[in-house]
């Protein structure tokens, strides 16, 4: 038995200031007259915009302490009811989500997904709010557990519970622990090429170049 590190992608990593300056003048995230010098909280809810992603926008809004940014994936009714709400950063399907969470200082989320461990690997803080029915609460109470995504319970929490993870100590502290979390274990690619060979795939040997056996073992 082999333990892998999570299959996560190599384009989320940890982003320099320069880098996140960049990638929030990408995304148009400096606009005049919009929250600008608070923290930035970015906001899923999967490529289905699931769960209370309007209640929980607003309840970020409200907090005054940070400024959200809602991905809405592929719900676009969601995406116009809340650009006509007035919040300044709405976006639909985002391809590059791994320059988006660069940019931000603070992930908030409602089921634990692969989103979170790629907040993780680029040392984006992770907090659970409103979280779904079943897995959601589950992988909600895991991760608070082990020190890994912050679960905010009642929306008066949340100010306080923003501020702590996107300029506070408890913000360190997850964020080094997701990065331990996503670093430990052998590199997946590695395990997929040697199944492959055990196998006798034939191009496993080209697809062991770092990142792309994933490609190969998806054929």
């Amino acid at each position: 038995i082999a333990v892998a590190r999570p299959l996560v992608s190599q384009r989320f990593a940890p982003r320099s200031r320069a880098d996140r300056a960049a990638a929030r003048t990408k995304f148009g995230l400096t606009r005049p007259g919009t929250g600008a010098g608070k923290p930035l909280a970015l906001l899923l809810g999967g490529s289905w915009g699931v769960g209370d992603i309007a209640e929980t926008a607003a309840d970020l809004a409200a907090s005054g302490v940070v400024t959200p940014v809602v991905v809405c994936g592929r719900n676009d009714a969601l995406r116009r009811r809340l650009r006509a709400a007035g919040l300044p950063y709405v976006f639909g399907w985002v391809g590059d989500m791994a320059s988006l969470m660069g940019a931000c200082d603070v992930m908030v989320q409602n089921a634990g997904a692969s989103s979170t461990l790629e907040a993780f690997a680029t040392g984006l803080p992770v907090a659970t709010y409103r979280s779904l029915v079943g897995h959601g609460r589950t992988n909600a109470a895991v991760l608070d557990d082990a020190g890994l995504a912050l679960w905010i319970r009642t929306p008066e929490e949340l100010p306080g519970a923003m501020l702590e993870l996107a300029s506070g100590l408890r913000g360190k502290r997850q964020e080094k622990a997701g990065l331990a979390m996503v670093g430990d274990g052998t590199d997946p690619d590695e395990l997929i090429v040697e199944l492959l060979r055990e196998h006798g795939w034939t191009g496993a040997a080209a697809g062991a170049r770092a990142g792309d056996a994933r490609e190969v073992a998806a054929v």
